[in-house]
């Protein structure tokens, strides 16, 4: 597992941001699948190059663990965001 490696705006504050471009594989590995990165970004928007991360290590990961932890990531941020959707969509129609 790679750190992340992206153009992102390192002024951001965004700590997991920045734990996943300095992180060793075996603390990538544990922020992924201890659940940091999920909970992290269900609090606030993913940014695209940490969902464009999680994509690439679903597709390329040998550990089927480390693959089914982003898997599961990044549909729990696709269901999320589409609630968000949902529910703006419904107040624009009140």
């Amino acid at each position: 597992m790679e750190p992340l490696v992206a153009e992102c705006d390192t002024t951001s504050g965004d700590s997991i941001e920045q734990l996943l471009k300095t992180s060793t594989c075996e603390q990538l590995q544990e922020l992924l699948c201890g659940g940091w990165i999920l909970n992290h970004y269900l609090m606030k928007p993913c940014p695209p190059n940490v969902a464009e991360w999680l994509f690439d290590i679903m597709c390329q990961h040998e550990d089927i663990h480390v693959v089914s932890c982003a898997y599961q990531a990044l549909w729990a941020f696709l269901l999320a965001g589409s609630e968000v959707r949902n529910l703006s969509h419904r107040d624009i129609g009140s």
